[in-house]
């Protein structure tokens, strides 16, 4: 078992569901500046926006909390 796996195992539930309503309102924050942005949407913010439909019709809500991870893995 990796640390990663085992500090995720030991989260307990309700920080595990703050750390997820955390991310949703967080997520829902960047996606309405990026459609309220006055000057047009750039073609990476209609991918971006794009990417989050496609993983949310197919119901791989995860693939949200993979992506934004990665984003602290990769820096």
């Amino acid at each position: 078992m990796s640390h990663a796996q085992a500090v995720y195992q030991a989260i307990p539930i309700h920080v595990k569901r703050q750390f997820e309503n955390g991310v949703a309102i967080l997520v829902n924050n960047l996606i309405e500046n990026v459609e309220s942005n006055p000057f047009g949407l750039s073609d990476q913010d209609k991918g971006f926006l794009t990417a989050l439909g496609q993983a949310h019709g197919a119901g791989d809500h995860s693939a949200v909390y993979e992506a934004f991870g990665r984003i602290l893995i990769d820096e």
